[in-house]
């Protein structure tokens, strides 16, 4: 508490003031005492800012909620007077730090007291809930510890979720760390952005850190739209919980009611006296599986002409009548797993072999640039993956042949030759593939720390953004650079970020494919998508080009994505979020997640684009045509966007032979072989064995085809058997 100042009053209402507790944007509060000597907390409001309307009602709305909420759980309204020249209100004082000046000061919580916290913060939340409100600015200012348990102050900007919004502005008054994704984006405030904000602080609780990196606030808010979180922080058994508060989708938190059963159902700690320094260890925290829904129906509305360095071309178009819904053939029945590694029949389309890796089915994401392939299958020898920071290898038969635990939370996988690149945020591991040796580690962050300093000045984040391989180098985006480190760990060579356009100085933009002669950058950080083309061999930026992808309309909800009309059986696949990138010898096709654009690799120049109203699982290049797997299968010639053929195969993952003559199709519902005209070679369903699998990527190795599998559904534990190697047979003449 500080002394009060000479312009401070010596009193408000019938209180007498003793000092001075804190102040902020809004006003100052005060520590006062009633004529019989209570202690009260008196917040009043700056008499400039209660000369404007939407304040005033801003600060009678504060007054309001906070009277509504239970003092079980934040401070009781003892008086106010809102319609004073300088507005206030008094609640009773709770003697104890607030969780910011805790962790300030005295480092983080141990994770048996950060669950404590969380308890109570969700039981807090679920008495604003109940009583129709949402805070708005938790932030850990506004959490007061004591020995009862944490209280909630601060109701700046509670508001009911029916209530007339004010401003923009007024919405970024809550603290930018602990705001959550959707109220970034323009959407409303609901219960599910109080309880990301909970998430957030619990990190801040148990690492001393802010959810996302300091640095500008459209950085900040960057980090948060796009999930970029640093989880290595955070203790490994409070990490599920924190990650799961925090998602991006809104609808894959946990209600606060529900966070309240599943923390007192495990048995976390009641609050006691001094519960807030005690060094309690966690209980596991089991939390329930994610709903099993699915990804609305999204209707695109495709942009014809773009902003920026480049200007588009023509071509834009809906795809109308593409991806349309197939029928319904419902929930496949299978009889129970049973594990099974031996081939039964030999011949184009029978299994010749199932195995299991150990790999964790995909569910949170790891920190850091994100693969498209969970388990990597190394020369028809051995099934490599990572669950959380253990890299390991296992044989076919089951047997671990390695394990490499790495010093991080948890990381993505690439395969590079006969090595696997380990990733995080901000290092790469080399590990040997054979042994689970450690070839070198890329200290990329702390390295680029050190080339990028004082040419930085908007502080934009330092982390790693993406991964590209070709057989000579791993291409390397950090946000202010970009690097490309050989086989051996020397550095090839690094650029920094592009010059500033329009007084703006875009990211140097995430590796997203090579070819070996060129790279093809990528950040869709901003309203339009900075697109780029490097010179692989020395980093030279060839051109920028900058183009506004298709907009979704999330109000298009239903069926007609993968898994047909009506199908609940899967949550929503990630593969639907993904962007990816191909080049040919005159084009570079580039997919926005749901749409398909080429441009020309010439110059950057969009030559069309096309939006799908169902989500899309996978693009890939075969000869001049590029297909495109969702809803169905379907190709297209790269560069006129005419449909050359479709198949009926849904949710599909592809791989193309070597010698572009063959298409391996893993779909929704089995196996099949295409020629590059779209007819079908073979065609077989999925061994019993499996189960309710379904494809998560797919892949050719000589004349195996191999396809990893996620279970689908409810069921979230791994597989019995979730890779399989098929005969594809050898090439018609």
């Amino acid at each position: 508490m500080k002394p009060l100042a000479a312009n401070d009053p010596a009193s408000v209402g019938p209180f007498r003031l003793l000092g001075v507790l804190g102040s902020g944007g809004m006003g100052r509060v005060y520590l006062g005492e009633s004529l019989a000597g209570r202690r009260v907390a008196i917040k009043v409001i700056r008499a400039d800012l209660a000369e404007d309307r939407v304040f005033r009602l801003r600060f009678q709305r504060e007054v309001a909620a906070a009277r509504t909420v239970s003092p079980l759980y934040t401070a009781a309204v003892v008086d106010a007077d809102t319609a004073a020249t300088a507005p206030w209100f008094a609640t009773a004082y709770i003697e104890g730090p607030s969780l910011a000046t805790l962790v300030d000061t005295s480092g983080p919580l141990a994770p048996g007291a950060v669950l404590t916290l969380g308890a109570g913060l969700a039981e807090a939340l679920a008495s604003i809930h109940e009583a129709g409100l949402v805070h708005r600015d938790l932030a850990p200012g506004n959490v007061i510890l004591d020995d009862s348990g944490p209280h909630v102050i601060d109701f700046g900007i509670a508001l009911a979720p029916n209530s007339t919004k004010l401003t923009a502005a007024e919405m970024m008054l809550g603290t930018p760390s602990y705001i959550a994704p959707e109220v970034i984006e323009g959407g409303p405030a609901g219960p599910p952005s109080d309880v990301f904000a909970l998430g957030a602080i619990l990190a801040f609780a148990a690492s001393a850190r802010h959810l996302v990196a300091e640095g500008p606030m459209h950085a900040q808010i960057l980090q948060i739209t796009r999930g970029r979180f640093d989880w290595s922080v955070v203790p490994t058994e409070l990490r599920p919980l924190v990650v799961r508060c925090t998602s991006v989708r809104a609808s894959d938190r946990p209600t606060a009611a529900e966070l309240v059963r599943i923390l007192v159902g495990a048995g976390v700690a009641k609050p006691s006296a001094g519960w807030f320094t005690s060094r309690t260890a966690a209980p596991t925290i089991k939390l329930p599986m994610l709903p099993s829904e699915r990804l609305s129906r999204r209707r695109f509305l495709a942009i014809a002409g773009a902003a920026g360095l480049v200007a588009a071309g023509t071509g834009a178009a809906v795809w109308a009548g593409a991806f349309a819904p197939a029928a319904d053939t419902g929930a496949r029945a299978r009889p129970p797993v049973r594990p099974h590694t031996q081939p039964t029949r030999t011949g184009p389309g029978t299994i010749a072999w199932l195995a299991r890796s150990g790999v964790m089915p995909p569910g949170l994401s790891p920190t850091g640039p994100q693969s498209p392939t969970r388990i990597i299958i190394d020369r028809n020898e051995r099934l490599i993956g990572a669950n959380a920071s253990e890299v390991f290898a296992v044989r076919l038969d089951g047997a671990r042949a390695w394990a490499t635990t790495l010093q991080t939370g948890s990381v993505s996988l690439w395969q590079w030759g006969d090595a696997v690149v380990a990733a995080d945020s901000r290092r790469l591991w080399v590990i040997d593939a054979a042994s689970g040796d450690i070839r070198f580690v890329v200290n990329a962050v702390d390295e680029e720390r050190v080339e990028s300093a004082g040419d930085n000045p908007d502080r934009l984040p330092i982390e790693i953004t993406g991964v590209a391989l070709s057989p000579a180098a791993a291409f390397v985006g950090l946000g202010t650079g970009i690097i490309a480190v050989g086989p051996t760990g020397q550095r090839l060579w690094r650029r920094s970020r592009p010059n500033p356009r329009n007084g703006v100085r875009p990211p140097a933009g995430a590796p997203i494919a090579t070819n070996g002669p060129w790279l093809v950058t990528h950040d869709p950080s901003g309203p339009v998508v900075d697109l780029g083309l490097r010179d692989a061999g020395n980093g030279a930026l060839q051109w920028l080009a900058q183009y506004e992808p298709a907009p979704v309309d999330p109000q298009q909800g239903g069926p007609g994505g993968p898994g047909g009309p009506g199908d609940s059986r899967g949550p929503q696949d990630e593969s639907w979020f993904r962007y990816e990138g191909r080049i040919t010898a005159d084009h570079i096709v580039m997919r926005e997640v749901q749409e398909v654009r080429v441009v020309a690799r010439a110059n950057g120049e969009t030559v069309w684009s096309g939006a799908s109203p169902t989500p899309i699982a996978g693009i890939e290049l075969v000869g001049s045509t590029i297909l495109v797997a969702a809803d169905r299968l379907r190709a297209y010639e790269v560069a006129t966007q005419a449909q050359v053929w479709e198949n009926d195969a849904r949710g599909a993952r592809v791989a193309v032979t070597p010698g572009g003559t063959r298409i391996f199709v893993a779909s929704d519902d089995g196996l099949s072989l295409l020629d590059v005209r779209g007819r079908q070679l073979w065609s077989e369903p999925y061994p019993p064995e499996l189960g309710d699998a379904a494809p998560d990527w797919a892949g050719i190795d000589g004349e195996l085809g191999y396809v990893t599998l996620r279970p689908r559904g409810e069921e979230r534990g791994p597989l019995d058997s979730d890779v399989i190697a098929v005969n594809l047979g050898p090439p018609r003449s």
